[in-house]
């Protein structure tokens, strides 16, 4: 998978958002890479660039953070996330 989008916590709409960028998308969740380093169980809003206009998140998509771990790039995360509502088929095919 190749994209990017950004993120902010869920508790915190109007937080300034981080960028990430897409490793692989599924109907249960995402993977991606990011210079934040996330905790397990925080939930985050994502919005990805494909998914609307790119800028802050309006709606976007709610996910629990499951695990995160440095990547080799120094300052880079590798973070691995469930959705709170599965994604559809046809959200999925947006995606690819």
């Amino acid at each position: 998978m190749r994209g990017t989008g950004i993120f902010v916590p869920d508790d915190k709409p109007l937080a300034t958002p981080t960028r990430i960028t897409l490793v692989d998308i599924s109907q249960s969740g995402i993977g991606f890479m990011t210079s934040k380093e996330l905790l397990a169980g925080q939930l985050i809003r994502i919005e990805l660039d494909t998914s609307s206009v790119p800028g802050r998140p309006k709606k976007g998509m709610v996910a629990e953070v499951r695990w995160s771990a440095p990547a080799p790039t120094p300052g880079q995360y590798r973070v691995g996330c469930a959705w709170t509502s599965r994604l559809s088929y046809a959200d999925l095919l947006r995606f690819s």
